[in-house]
């Protein structure tokens, strides 16, 4: 397999069951119920997910967000608090001189692997990622399928990836011959990212890391179909990233050929 690999510069001007009969699944950690394991919004074919994560009242970061639309829809948004706290980012300026302030309350930090994603209401395992290894995001779309949509908004959220190389992390090679849903990621209001890498080994590190498919994908049957990956800034948005490593990226899209 060969591959070809194209660098984008990223510009940005500067719970209940949801409606629909996807899966919402809220897992707590096993070791403190009081912590998000992961979120995760899962729709197979035929289902659908219109849901809003609010935590922009929380004091408790999430530990991972996942989204799949293996076959179906999902149209969900992560609100977190804007709200800016007194802990200056070391080593970092805004373009004014400023210090950089990280977030008061983060939304979503993710310091541990998910395991496989359940059900929480009946136990019985809807989906499995493995996303216990540290070459996932913090987000991580997980669809598994071309044939599926999501529309995922990010509002006012600041993420956080420590155990964690990418902050937002898509592959969609990851099953062959499956792929990506065709996927718009729109940020809304003041949202920051953030790669630490701190319990990561990798050298290189991404706010928003992309495998994405462009040819033939061998499988039974064969497919030749390209998903399509449109990230949006609302007019008034911002959006801060801060790369704790060397070797960072802002944005990659990497193209897989056969």
């Amino acid at each position: 397999m060969k591959n070809e690999k194209l660098l984008f510069p990223f510009f940005v001007p500067f719970l209940a069951q949801a409606a629909g009969n996807g899966d919402i699944v809220i897992k707590n950690n096993p070791k403190n119920d009081k912590i998000n394991q992961y979120v995760a919004a899962i729709a197979t074919a035929g289902q659908e997910n219109h849901h809003t994560f609010d935590y922009s009242t929380s004091t408790t970061p999430i530990n991972a967000f996942i989204v799949a639309a293996n076959g179906g829809k999902n149209d969900v948004t992560m609100k977190g608090d804007a709200t800016v706290g007194d802990v200056v980012v070391p080593n970092m300026k805004n373009f004014d001189g400023t210090d950089v302030l990280e977030p008061k309350n983060w939304t979503i930090e993710k310091k541990t692997g998910t395991g496989p994603i359940n059900n929480g209401k009946t136990g019985k395992l809807k989906y499995t990622l493995p996303s216990n290894k540290t070459d996932t995001g913090a987000v991580t779309l997980g669809d598994k399928s071309w044939t599926g949509e999501n529309k995922i908004t990010f509002e006012n959220t600041s993420i956080k990836g420590v155990n964690s190389d990418k902050v937002i992390f898509a592959n969609q090679s990851m099953d062959t011959p499956n792929g990506m849903s065709d996927t718009t990621i729109t940020f809304k209001g003041n949202n920051f990212l953030y790669e630490d890498g701190g319990k990561s080994h990798d050298n290189e590190k991404d706010a928003l890391h992309f495998y994405k498919n462009t040819y033939l994908i061998p499988g039974r049957p064969t497919a030749n179909i390209n998903s399509h990956t449109k990230i949006v800034s609302e007019a008034g948005s911002t959006l801060k990233y801060v790369c704790q490593i060397r070797a960072c990226q802002v944005t990659r899209y990497r193209r897989y050929s056969v």
